[in-house]
Order: structure tokens, then C-alpha cells, then sequence
């Protein structure tokens, strides 16, 4: 076994690096369902000297945040050292003669499969800018491949059992920007607070909650729950919850920036921002994670909760107690959402470079499209 979670090389602590300035040159909130105006307000505002930054909810806001535990347990219920876990070695196919795929889409109206991350089959039509195939997320859940996307007042989304022949169910919804599946239900969400949701595997779609002054960015699943997050008009973090996908909480205020993204791991979300890092169990009281936030955001990797920095990163199990190491081989610029870990492979995309390996210490790398998101998953016989 490795001494650390993902057979990282220690290296030693790091200061927390700068952030990194926003491009994605998605635009800010819209005046309506429509049209997307201005430019998005992503200032870095950090907490007090010496301590990690804190939280920001509105006075009306619903949600509790607690003080981060001083006395974090160290080990989790089934003994495992915090900061540390068993070698990854990826999940057992869920049937016999079931196929891994990689699948990626995003940096266009782009996405493709890959059986190893290696080697890529490509789709999509390639346009840039605001394209009405643009791809914004994916997603992976029972033998499906989903990715979403659209631009303006379009929602648009593909769906997959093999990752080479696609089909496009019909809906109407405006763009949506990520897609997530827990217990037989897939829920997108996007701009202006779209959300749609399909119980069929992605066949057929119908809208859930209405019009807000905000976008969602990203949606988390796990454990039957959903959290979709984003930011509001004024460019701080906004977030609603669902036990079932149909029935939503308010949407509300929590953290200084946008969500940059979230994860799933044995019945625990972690959410990262520019400036927040939050953690829940129930989507209603976050405690800070007591690390900084970060702009590449958070990844279930292995088992554990993964932050991953310029030439470091951070790693726990439960989400507040974290462990942080320099890191040689790890690329500083992991595309937003482009790193998967699955059948014993970690696959990350950065810079127009695909790095696979059976440790993130040790990856080879090679040309590869430079998708936004990516996920494992199987192809069923």
C-alpha cells in the first residue's frame, strides 16, 4: 500500500497559491431566460490573516453554518487513518462483460470516449463560442452517459449506453451546465435556475423549478440527494437541495463566490468556491472543511475528497480533516472538471495533454482534447 491516498510523492506543506483568474468566459446572470449580459463578478475575498476563508450566508439565509470541529476524530468509522485510505483499485465491473469508458465533453460543442484515456473517439460539431451544442457537463449513472449544455434560452443534452452512438432527447429548458444522477434519477441544471429532471435513464426529460437570478454551474449527487450550485446575480455562491430531484428548497445565498464544483463521497458533499469550502451530510448545516477554497474545485478520486492546487493538493476522507502535500507529476492546470479515476486508472486532461497512470505520482501523458468534465463509468453488455 501507498502512504498516501492516490500514491501522491510527498514533497512537503506549500503555502496556498493565488487564485487563478476565471476562463471559462461564461457570462453572469441573465436579465431573462434569453439572454446572458455582462461579465461575471468573480472577486477573491478571502477570510482573516493566518485562517482559512469563512463562509458568507445572507441574513434570510435557511442554511446553519457551524464553526469548523476543533477535535476532528482521527479515524473514520471503519478505522481509517484521516488523510489516508487503501490503495485505489477502482470499483468491480457491476455485471459480467461489462466495458470501462471514459467520457468527456466540454471547450466547445465537443465530447468523445475513451476505453483507457489513452485513445480518444471524438464528436460533435467542434463550434465555439455560444454554440447551440456546446457542451458544459457530463455525467455517468447506471449504464448511461449524459452531457448537457446549449446556449442562451436552448437547453441541450445527449444521451449514451456505449459512448458512440448518441441520442438527443427533445425538451424545453434554457442551457444547462452539469448533469448528475443518484437512485434512478437524473436531474441538469443551468441557467436562470433551470432544472430538468428524466426517471426513464435519460429518455425523456421534464422542467423542475422556476426562474431565478442566478446560474447553477454544477449539480452533485449522492446517497438519493441532489445539490445544484452556482452563483447569483452579484457573483456569490447560491445553492438549492433535493431529496428526490422534483421537490427543491429555496434557493439560497452560502459563500463569498461562485461554487466551483462539489462531490460524493460515503454519504458526505463537499462543495469548493474561489473562497469557501464547505461540507454537509444532509445539505442543510455546512461546516467549513478548514482548508482554503479552491478554483479547480473538488474531486471524488479513490475513495476520497480530492482539492487539487498549483503543484499541491489536499486529500481527506471525511471532508474536515485534510491532509496537504506538495506534489511532483500532478499538472498545475487540470481542466475545470477534467480528472476521473476508474477500473485502477486516473485520467486527467490539462492543457491540450491527457495524464493516465496507476498512481497520480506516476502518468504518462500525450495529446488529448481538452474536455471540461469527465467521468468513468461501464458499458453494460
Amino acid at each position: 500500500r501507498s502512504s498516501l491516498l492516490l500514491g501522491f510523492v510527498a514533497c512537503g506543506g506549500s503555502a496556498n497559491p493565488p487564485p487563478a483568474a476565471d476562463d471559462d468566459g461564461e457570462p453572469a446572470v441573465a436579465a431573462d431566460d434569453d439572454d446572458e449580459v455582462g461579465p461575471r463578478d468573480d472577486a477573491d475575498v478571502r477570510g482573516g490573516a493566518g485562517g482559512p476563508p469563512q463562509p458568507r450566508v445572507d441574513a434570510g439565509s435557511q442554511v446553519d453554518v457551524v464553526d469548523a470541529m476543533s477535535d476532528a476524530p482521527p479515524a473514520n468509522d471503519a478505522g481509517v487513518e484521516v488523510g489516508r485510505a487503501p490503495d485505489p483499485m477502482g470499483e468491480p465491473p457491476p455485471v459480467p462483460g461489462a466495458r470501462p469508458l471514459f467520457f468527456g465533453g466540454g471547450g466547445g460543442a465537443r465530447y468523445g470516449s475513451s476505453a483507457d484515456g489513452k485513445t480518444w473517439r471524438q464528436f460533435g460539431s467542434g463550434a465555439g463560442g455560444e454554440a447551440p451544442d456546446l457542451v458544459r457537463g457530463v455525467g455517468y449513472g447506471d449504464g448511461v452517459f449524459v452531457a448537457v449544455g446549449g446556449a442562451f434560452g436552448n437547453g441541450y443534452i445527449i444521451r449514451s449506453t456505449d459512448g458512440v452512438t448518441f441520442t438527443r432527447p427533445q425538451f424545453s429548458s434554457g442551457w444547462l451546465g452539469d448533469v448528475a444522477y443518484t437512485t434512478r434519477v437524473w436531474v441538469a441544471a443551468g441557467g436562470n435556475g433551470a432544472r430538468v429532471r428524466s426517471t426513464d435513464g435519460g429518455l425523456t426529460w421534464s422542467r423542475v423549478g422556476g426562474f431565478e437570478n442566478g446560474h447553477f454551474r454544477r449539480i452533485v449527487a449522492g446517497g438519493g440527494r441532489f445539490i445544484a450550485i452556482g452563483h447569483n446575480g452579484g457573483g456569490q455562491g447560491m445553492l438549492a437541495t433535493s431529496a428526490d430531484g422534483m421537490a427543491w428548497s429555496p434557493v439560497r445565498q452560502v459563500g463569498g463566490s461562485e461554487w466551483r464544483g462539489g462531490a460524493f463521497v460515503g454519504g458526505v458533499f463537499v462543495l469548493a468556491s474561489r473562497t469557501d469550502c464547505l461540507v454537509t451530510s444532509d445539505g442543510a448545516t455546512f461546516v467549513p472543511c478548514g482548508v482554503a477554497g479552491s478554483d479547480r474545485g473538488v474531486f471524488a478520486l479513490g475513495g476520497a475528497f480530492v482539492i487539487f492546487r498549483a503543484g499541491s493538493f489536499d486529500v481527506s476522507v471525511d471532508g474536515k480533516a485534510w491532509v496537504k502535500t506538495n506534489a511532483t507529476g500532478v499538472p498545475g492546470g487540470w481542466e475545470d472538471r477534467g480528472v476521473a479515476f476508474g477500473n485502477g486508472a486516473y485520467v486527467g486532461l490539462a492543457g491540450g495533454q491527457r495524464f493516465v497512470g496507476a498512481t497520480l505520482a506516476m502518468l504518462e501523458r500525450g495529446p488529448a482534447p481538452g474536455y471540461g468534465d469527465l467521468v468513468f463509468g461501464w458499458v453494460l453488455p
